[in-house]
């Protein structure tokens, strides 16, 4: 793998551990396989009303939206998303299954992000090529354009709010 992927990865890690959940998980979204733009952890308390729990997912797309501000669509275009979970301290926090959530996966279809990378048990990294019937368009397209998850995916994590 690539140096450069080694870190995204690495920061995402590193993003996970200050996660105050059981499931810790990190992610950033990085713009033109250079720079990171956007970081997120899972988290409770955050500053919206009714929330339990937010994703990483939601958190750095949340980050990202701030900073979107008057910048030409075609920008999220050229930006990944990688998410990982690691488990436990005692276990030196090895890499856990960190596919997004339905919920999760309708928020990154919806802004478009057309490339989303995740951690697993048996591989470092995967990418989600199946996350999209078709091609993502900008803005808020349909849910309907995505491919429906099991029901044990969807139950694996809470659901997130975004306002």
């Amino acid at each position: 793998m690539r140096r450069r992927y080694k870190h995204f990865i690495q920061v995402a890690h590193d993003n996970a551990l200050k996660s105050c959940m059981s499931h810790k998980h990190g992610c950033v979204i990085v713009y033109n396989n250079k720079e990171i733009i956007a970081q997120g952890i899972n988290q409770q308390e955050c500053e919206m009303k009714k929330v339990e729990s937010i994703h990483a997912e939601v958190d750095a797309i949340n980050q990202l939206r701030k900073m979107m501000n008057g910048k030409d669509k075609n920008f999220i275009q050229k930006c990944k998303l990688y998410v990982v979970r690691i488990g436990s301290k005692n276990m030196n926090y090895p890499l856990k299954e960190s596919k997004p959530c339905e919920h999760c996966t309708k928020v990154i279809t919806r802004i478009g992000i057309p490339s989303v990378y995740y951690s697993t048990q048996d591989e470092f990294l995967k990418a989600y090529e199946e996350m999209y019937h078709q091609k993502p368009s900008m803005g808020y397209s349909s849910p309907n354009t995505l491919r429906p998850n099991s029901v044990e995916q969807s139950l694996r994590r809470p659901i997130c709010v975004v306002s």
